[in-house]
Order: C-alpha cells, then sequence, then structure tokens
C-alpha cells in the first residue's frame, strides 16, 4: 500500500494542509492537536482510493480464480487487506510526529490531548475500511474517487452549522457537526479551544465503532455472515454510545465554570513581574510572556527613564468576539459585549495592555508585536488612553488653533475649527501632522526585528501617496488614505479611538533605516517639545536627517498623461480633508 504513489501524494497534501492551517499562528499545542486530523484529510482519501484499487484488483483484471487456487479463501483476503491499513495508520502517526517537530521548533505553548490526535489515524483506518468495502461489492475504479468526493461532501455538509455560526451557538445546540470524522472549533481558528467542551472521547468511540461495521460489510460479500454478527453488534454499540456521548449537552456546571474563566481572567492566571511590568497570562500561556515582553522592553529602552510608563501591567484574556459557536452562557457573553462597548466609551482602562490568544509566527509576529510596543510608548507620549480623554480643553483648543491649525489646508480649516469645542466628546482622533505619533511608531517599529520587519514590509506594500495600477489595459492612480496602513493584530483598546497618520508611519519607516544610535539621540534631546500633541512633525525632519513627503496634490500634478485619476474626484485626495472629520488628539 505504501508504495503506491497516491499514497505520498496524500501523504504531502497532508504536510501541507497542516502547513496552511498553522503557518501564520504561534504554535498552541491544545489548539493545533485539533488540526492534525484536519490535515490527515487528504491521506484519508488517499488511502480510501488505493484500499479500493488493492481490494478490487483481482476481480478486475480477472484472476480471482487464479486466487482460488491458493490456500487464502476470499474472506482471508479481505481480512488481509483491512490489516495492511496498519500501514497507512503508521504513516498518518509519523506525519503527526513531523508536525509536532515543526511545533516545537517554535516554542510552543499548552498541552496535546490524545483523544483530539488519535481522531486523524482512526479517519485514515475508517477510510481505508470503506475503499476495502466499496472495492469488495463493486470493483469499478472509478467509485474510489467517488466514494471521496461523497465523503468531502458529506464532511462539508455536517459542518454547516459551525461554517455560518453565530458567535453566541455552541454545538450542544447543534451537535451533528460531531457526525462528521473531523470537527474544528472554527473554520478560521478564531475561537480559543478552552471555551469549547468537546466530547473528543466520545468522538473516538464513535469512529471506533464505525470500522467494525463497515468491515463485517466488507467480509460479508464472501458469506459466513451469521459469524459476522458478533463484530457488528460490537461495532454498532461502540457508534450508539459515541453518538449518544457526543449529543449529550454540555452541563450548566460545565458552561459555568468556562463563564467564570472568561469574566474573571484575574483568578485563572499567572503573574509574573519583569523590569516593572506585570505579565498575566493563563497557566497553559505562560510560556508567551518572553514574547510579549520582548517588544515591550525594546520600546522601554528608548523612552527616557522618567518618561517611561510605570504600573503597566499586560493581561491575557479570551476576547470578547469569537468566530464560531463557544459552549459559554448567552447572557454571560452579552455581559463581555456590554463591557467591551463600555471599554470603547468611557471606561478608562488604566495602565492596563490586554493581549488575547493569538500570537504571529513568523512574517506575521511583528503585527502582534508592534501593538504591545506602540500602547506602550502611547503611554509614555500621553496619547489618550480612553474615550473620555478625547474632550478637548479651553487651553488645549487655544494652543491648538494657534500652533496646528494654520498648517492645515484652508478650505477644511473652519471645518476642523467647528469640531473643536470644549468638551465635546467624540469617539475617536487623529494624529495628523504630530511628531509624537511619528516617534511612537519609530519606537514601536526598532523594538524588535519582527517589528521593523512588519514596519518595512507594509511601507513597501503600501507606499505614501498615489498607487498606480493597470485594468483592462488603462491606467489609474489610487489612494489608501491618511491612514497607517498597518494595524496591528494584538491592539490594546487605544486603537479604537487614536488613528495614527499615515504620513507620520512613513517617516518612522524611513527612519528605520537610519543608524538607531542617532535617530535616538535626537529624540532624547528634543524628548520634551516632541511629546507635546501640537508639535508639527515637520518641525523635526531636519534634525532627524529626512526630506519631507511628496504632497497628494503635487503626486497628482506629475502624474503621466496615460493615468488617470480613480472615480471620486479630487476631493477624495488630501490628507486634511480626512481629517477635518474628527478632532486632533489633544
Amino acid at each position: 500500500m505504501l508504495r503506491h504513489p497516491i499514497m505520498w501524494v496524500g501523504a504531502l497534501l497532508s504536510i501541507v494542509t497542516y502547513g496552511i492551517f498553522t503557518w501564520h499562528a504561534a504554535p498552541v499545542l491544545h489548539r493545533d492537536d485539533i488540526f492534525t486530523a484536519g490535515a490527515l484529510l487528504p491521506l484519508a482519501a488517499a488511502t480510501l482510493i488505493v484500499a479500493n484499487l488493492a481490494s478490487s484488483r483481482a476481480t478486475r483484471n480477472a484472476t480471482d480464480e487464479l486466487y482460488d487456487t491458493t490456500s487464502s479463501s476470499p474472506g482471508l483476503r479481505t481480512v488481509g487487506h483491512l490489516v495492511s491499513l496498519a500501514y497507512a495508520v503508521a504513516l498518518a502517526l509519523g506525519l503527526i510526529g513531523l508536525m509536532f517537530v515543526y511545533m516545537f521548533l517554535d516554542r510552543p505553548v499548552g498541552t496535546p490531548r490524545v483523544a483530539e490526535i488519535v481522531v486523524g489515524p482512526l479517519t485514515v483506518a475508517l477510510f481505508g475500511t470503506v475503499g476495502i468495502a466499496i472495492g469488495r461489492w463493486n470493483p469499478h475504479p472509478a467509485l474510489g474517487p467517488m466514494a471521496v468526493v461523497v465523503a468531502g461532501a458529506l464532511q462539508y455538509l455536517l459542518l454547516q452549522p459551525i461554517i455560518g455560526s453565530n458567535p453566541i451557538n455552541s454545538l450542544d445546540r447543534d451537535p451533528s457537526p460531531w457526525l462528521a470524522p473531523w470537527i474544528p472549533t472554527s473554520m478560521t481558528g478564531g475561537v480559543p479551544s478552552e471555551l469549547v467542551i468537546r466530547p473528543a472521547g466520545w468522538h473516538l468511540l464513535y469512529l471506533v465503532g464505525l470500522i467494525p461495521i463497515i468491515a463485517a460489510f466488507a467480509l460479508s460479500r464472501q458469506g459466513s455472515r451469521g459469524r459476522l454478527l458478533p463484530l457488528f453488534i460490537a461495532g454498532t454499540a461502540a457508534t450508539i454510545m459515541g453518538v449518544v456521548g457526543q449529543f449529550t449537552p454540555a452541563s450548566a456546571f460545565q458552561r459555568a465554570a468556562l463563564a467564570d474563566l472568561l469574566e474573571h481572567p484575574e483568578d485563572h492566571q499567572v503573574c509574573e513581574e519583569r523590569s516593572g511590568v506585570t505579565y498575566c497570562a493563563y497557566p497553559a500561556y505562560v510560556g508567551w510572556i518572553d514574547r510579549w515582553a520582548a517588544p515591550i522592553e525594546g520600546a522601554m529602552d528608548r523612552i527616557p527613564v522618567d518618561e517611561r510608563p510605570t504600573d503597566l501591567t499586560v493581561r491575557q484574556r479570551f476576547g470578547w468576539y469569537f468566530e464560531g459557536p463557544i459552549d459559554v452562557p448567552e447572557e454571560t457573553l452579552r455581559a463581555i459585549e456590554r463591557a467591551h462597548r463600555r471599554g470603547l466609551q468611557d471606561d478608562d482602562p488604566g495602565t492596563t495592555l490586554w493581549t488575547d490568544t493569538r500570537w504571529g509566527r513568523g512574517a506575521t509576529e511583528g503585527g502582534y508585536a508592534i501593538g504591545l510596543a506602540l500602547a506602550v510608548t502611547m503611554e509614555a507620549l500621553d496619547f489618550p488612553s480612553s474615550r473620555a480623554d478625547i474632550r478637548p480643553t479651553p487651553d488645549e483648543i487655544a494652543l491648538f488653533s494657534a500652533t496646528v491649525l494654520p498648517t492645515i489646508e484652508e478650505r477644511f480649516r473652519n471645518k476642523t475649527a467647528r469640531l473643536l469645542r470644549p468638551g465635546r466628546r467624540l469617539y475617536g482622533c487623529h494624529t495628523a501632522h504630530q511628531a509624537r505619533a511619528m516617534v511612537a511608531m519609530w519606537i514601536a517599529g526598532q523594538s524588535t526585528p519582527a517589528t521593523r520587519a512588519a514596519v518595512a514590509n507594509s511601507a513597501a506594500d503600501s507606499p505614501y501617496g498615489l498607487t498606480i495600477y493597470e485594468t483592462n489595459g488603462k491606467r489609474y492612480a489610487t489612494y489608501v488614505g491618511p491612514f497607517i496602513p498597518l494595524y496591528p493584530e494584538a491592539p490594546p483598546s487605544m486603537w479604537d479611538r487614536v488613528s495614527l497618520g499615515n504620513a507620520e508611519f512613513h517617516y518612522a519607516a524611513r527612519l528605520l533605516s537610519r543608524p538607531d544610535e542617532e535617530v535616538a539621540a535626537v529624540i532624547a534631546e528634543r524628548w520634551d517639545e516632541i511629546a507635546e500633541p501640537t508639535a508639527i512633525t515637520e518641525t523635526f525632519l531636519d534634525d532627524l536627517g529626512l526630506a519631507p513627503h511628496e504632497t497628494i496634490e503635487d503626486q497628482i500634478a506629475g502624474l503621466p498623461d496615460d493615468v488617470k485619476l480613480e472615480r471620486g474626484g479630487r476631493r477624495r485626495w488630501s490628507v486634511d480633508e480626512f481629517f477635518a472629520q474628527t478632532i486632533p488628539c489633544l
């Protein structure tokens, strides 16, 4: 069986599938163990096809009479085919071993669950048994691939409650997905496995029961059906018990325990203090404290000692929105949503920075790390940390009107001024023209190699100003807008309130190409000036060795004759027009 090329194609596809599942996420063993079974589905499909071809070969080649001259009966030869599936199962176990080696290369956290891991090899055995049964009853070579298509369609249909679920749904409300061989927590990986009660043991019993039922069906083709009855009864009993166990809803006690885990993270976490910052994580994720601390410490090193935030706490939480079903009572999730909305509106988070159960891997790690680094730097530079802070005082308005307002295009100046009313409370604020935004992004960008790469890649992918593209033989210019093109994947609450500017982001990206110590010396010397919200970015460019960006209007004027502006007109191109819709961060 293992010599057939289809088996090795299936094995290769399984490895690729697992890489797709986990490539961009730091390994979490009690999450990624579920993906091993899903990744082995291509190998299971290959096993079905190869087992079907092997079991039907004699009939297709008209050599049954030749085999009848041997001492083995047709039933015994079927048993031999079934036993040969052990090679496919061994290959599946070997692939799982490779998957775990891949995970252990990148400091995994958590503990894998045997019941989840065994699902993959059992699925391979189950599919192989189906292939043998089909080959024994009908030797047509097309039936194997057709069975794979049918199995794939059933897997997809049974997962519909997960694919199209509302976040407040739970598997115990529609247990039909557990009739499929593989059941993910969600199709996007956006549901922490800690918030789902998975009847993995019952699912194993269900799969184990199906195998003898189908094996008995395969053996019954050669007669002796009476002797197969105990095998069939045992398989049926195991299958029924597995189905009943899977369909039994989670108890109120189990759901209450998950609710407490979600509502009161501080009661379940382990905390460590490093360099004056307290890090609190769920026990399984303590290993990630190193990942969180790296960008924070890298940012702290560039902030003057007297300006560094104190009493910082980095606390892990599961979040408030889940892209799939969870086993938390609906009233608990509603309460979490209300708390989140209150946090966006007027709750002061103080000096607590939040992170969750996801972290990037490889090229995506910088997107997570820069969120924490930026949070620390923005705290040091006194950016608003709650919506309550976005209420300009008369003195702030007067200072802004005298310093920054004159730098805004005249046609948008009055609109911005009208927003600047004392005590006016808005959803968010922007940092256009503010030097502290440029400095915050540089400090965050240089904090680790991953953050540096994230800023550089984002700046290269989204250059400042116009981007020219071609469609249907015509060339157009487009502008993505004045906001930072890099949205951190691990944002603190302030990201919902503070809009960082694209111009300042690209200045920071250019600073990363200069010697860090030179840039740091200028920033340290002029920190008090830079920290003022009225400090204009362009004022510091000479000292930092930067040339001003070419304005959007100048870029438009310099476009080749064959390039047209994207539909929408020139009114869309002004940075100040975008920012005139909100007040500046003061």
